[in-house]
């Protein structure tokens, strides 16, 4: 990312000529940071038998009850992938999958020990979240800067439609 540098070679943040092509390489290496921090609370919790997309994955179905298509449509997950996290989740005894023969129509539900390593996982996520706490506004910047992701995307998903619905 472009960034000024002061005279002591600190970055000072985005210079005024950082673009919008900046913003996806940042949001991946948040993505990707975000893994290595949910593998070392997995390794934590001695779970380093799940993988950290596993972790995200029993988080993403936590209470409810979803088939694979939500999942992967919730989650960042790519086809084939997801599959095989899924299978080794079943595997491991941390997602029950019950179905009509569809893998992709199955309901997935956390099993008791899925469901028991979710707790510790959004316990962790909330310990993390605190941490990011400065004067109390920690949880409320979050959740601003999530918002203002959503209308990114929200914006840049109008962008596709109107492009596909022209080309047609």
């Amino acid at each position: 990312m472009d960034a000024t540098i002061a005279t002591d070679g600190r970055h000072d943040g985005p210079s005024p000529t950082a673009g919008m092509h900046d913003l996806p390489r940042l949001l991946e290496r948040l993505h990707r940071r975000f893994l290595d921090v949910v593998r070392i609370e997995l390794e934590r919790l001695d779970s380093s038998h799940v993988t950290p997309v596993q972790g995200l994955m029993l988080l993403t179905i936590g209470e409810a009850s979803l088939t694979v298509r939500e999942l992967v449509d919730r989650g960042y997950y790519l086809g084939a992938a997801a599959a095989a996290n899924l299978k080794a989740l079943v595997a491991a005894g941390l997602v029950d999958a019950e179905g009509d023969g569809d893998r992709r129509t199955a309901h997935l539900r956390l099993t008791p020990a899925g469901a028991a390593l979710c707790r510790e996982l959004r316990r962790v996520e909330a310990a993390h979240i605190e941490g990011l706490t400065l004067n109390g506004q920690g949880p409320a910047e979050l959740q601003a800067a999530y918002r203002l992701l959503r209308r990114l995307e929200q914006a840049w998903a109008d962008v596709i439609r109107a492009d596909a619905i022209d080309m047609e």
